[in-house]
């Protein structure tokens, strides 16, 4: 998240989604990261986007087709460049909030993740993925 710009990306028939991906199916063994889901999400915007956080926040479970999406999001002080074969964009949050048509999203709940993210008086914690979090403490 960029100011009040959430990062999305667009599926061919989907729509706009949220970057990311599914759960890597890794050592699930360490007590950080537990379930490897920030470690999941660090190497998916890292060959999706090339993009590298350091740290992400937990914004909440929405529900999808088969299962639930675990929405992270970390604030960036610039829009950081961004694969050029991507099919990537910034867009306003209210331009999303609208219910403008020109914006089909993919499941409904990128909004809902957005004002999670601007709900005042929350305090967010942050974490990291367990390759980030204890380099050299791998087993």
């Amino acid at each position: 998240m960029h100011d009040n710009d959430l990062l999305l990306v667009r599926h061919t028939s989907q729509g706009w989604m949220l970057p990311g991906g599914p759960i890597c199916a890794e050592d699930r063994t360490r007590f950080y990261d537990k379930g490897v889901v920030i470690g999941s999400l660090d190497q998916a915007l890292q060959h999706q986007l090339d993009l590298d956080l350091e740290w992400v926040t937990y914004l909440g479970d929405y529900p999808e087709a088969n299962g639930l999406c675990r929405v992270y999001a970390r604030p960036v002080d610039a829009k950081p460049n961004l694969r050029s074969d991507v099919d990537a964009q910034w867009f306003a949050g209210n331009r999303l909030s609208g219910g403008n048509d020109d914006v089909k999203l993919a499941f409904g709940y990128e909004t809902d993740a957005l004002h999670a993210w601007n709900k005042p008086g929350i305090r967010r914690a942050i974490g990291q993925s367990k390759d980030r979090a204890a380099p050299g403490r791998a087993e």
